[in-house]
């Protein structure tokens, strides 16, 4: 397969991972969460404006298997509350497998805010593996 081949099929695997997110973040929890904006990687350090009441997610690539996990490190949550619990959708059967850890978010009211998550082992006092930034402004 060509290279342009491999990247069309690396984004119809992502496409599919993050509708797989998006799917398992709306059932889970028994109320349907209707996001209407989703970030990944590439969103990483841009402000973000949202009104009050608006849903989000962030699908950021991740391996539990391996002991890493992101975790919330800065988030005023009376600007912005987390909606439930993370899912994960692997990207293969295969035990061990990558995927996408997704976080659901609702701006529950006016202000500003840091979305801060870091990716780490969490008994491990060592510095973050990586880490990731939304800056918030809620109207």
């Amino acid at each position: 397969m060509s290279d342009a081949g491999h990247g069309r099929a690396r984004a119809v695997r992502m496409l599919t991972l993050w509708l797989l997110a998006v799917g398992a973040a709306s059932c889970d929890s028994g109320t349907p969460f209707a996001p209407t904006l989703a970030f990944g990687e590439a969103a990483d350090d841009q402000q973000v404006e949202l009104s009050v009441g608006q849903r989000f997610l962030v699908s950021l690539e991740s391996n539990p298997s391996t002991g890493y996990r992101w975790e919330i490190a800065e988030l005023d949550t009376s600007v912005v509350a987390q909606a439930g619990e993370p899912s994960f959708a692997a990207s293969s059967d295969l035990v061990g497998a990558s995927g996408f850890e997704t976080w659901r978010f609702q701006a529950v009211a006016a202000g500003e805010t840091e979305l801060r998550l870091v990716y780490r082992r969490p008994w491990e006092q060592e510095p973050p593996l990586q880490s990731y930034t939304l800056h918030l402004s809620v109207s």
